[in-house]
């Protein structure tokens, strides 16, 4: 069993990553300038720096093989696949198993998130999710201002309202009724979302 940790450590004047595993086939991480964002997966990694999105960790299913970006501005990690928005659009790359890698056309592409084996995205016309369609994960389409794929369900916020779907053996499918909430995350089976009241 593989082990993949990070320490990401934050200070007024930079960012510096650090990581620690326990598998020979993971590759190291790359030198990196004045990094932005950071994103882990199951077992591979990316981030965002001023040369753009660079990927390391388990290269078995091609997952830190970054394909050409042109000013890429977002990543998103799933278990084995990554996406990224750039100027052109938005592409995804490594483990196409369940369709990860087909891309759905998207108008102007602002949020992307990729789950375990699927991903969601918000452009001009609302949320589309596509890959692994268990448990329906990939079946709705509707506006929300943030979209997260888990494992095996899929949230969006939109307005006051934290919706989720997926799995009906997680137990949190359907809407919940927040304080003007900003952010939601979502595991392999549940959901957390920051809100003026706190983490719920």
């Amino acid at each position: 069993q593989k082990s993949f940790f990070f320490n990401i450590i934050f200070n007024s004047i930079n960012i510096h990553f650090s990581c620690f595993w326990i598998d020979y086939n993971l590759t190291q991480i790359p030198p990196l300038r004045s990094p932005t964002k950071i994103s882990i997966g199951l077992d591979h990694a990316c981030a965002l720096d001023e040369d753009g999105v660079k990927c390391w960790g388990d290269p078995r299913l091609a997952q830190i093989n970054v394909p050409q970006l042109i000013n890429p501005v977002q990543i998103s990690t799933g278990a084995r696949h990554s996406c990224a928005i750039d100027a052109s659009g938005l592409k995804c790359w490594g483990d196409n198993t369940y369709g990860q890698l087909e891309v759905p056309a998207l108008e102007q592409p602002v949020q992307v998130s990729a789950g375990s084996a699927h991903s969601c995205a918000i452009d001009s016309g609302g949320i589309k999710c596509w890959g692994d369609s268990k448990y329906c994960k990939t079946c709705l389409e509707k506006q929300g201002q943030q979209v997260v794929a888990g494992g095996n369900l899929s949230c969006f916020i939109n307005g006051n309202d934290v919706s989720c779907w997926g799995d009906p053996n997680c137990g949190i499918r359907g809407t919940r009724k927040l304080n003007r909430p900003t952010k939601v995350a979502a595991g392999a089976c549940f959901a957390c979302a920051l809100d003026e009241d706190g983490v719920k």
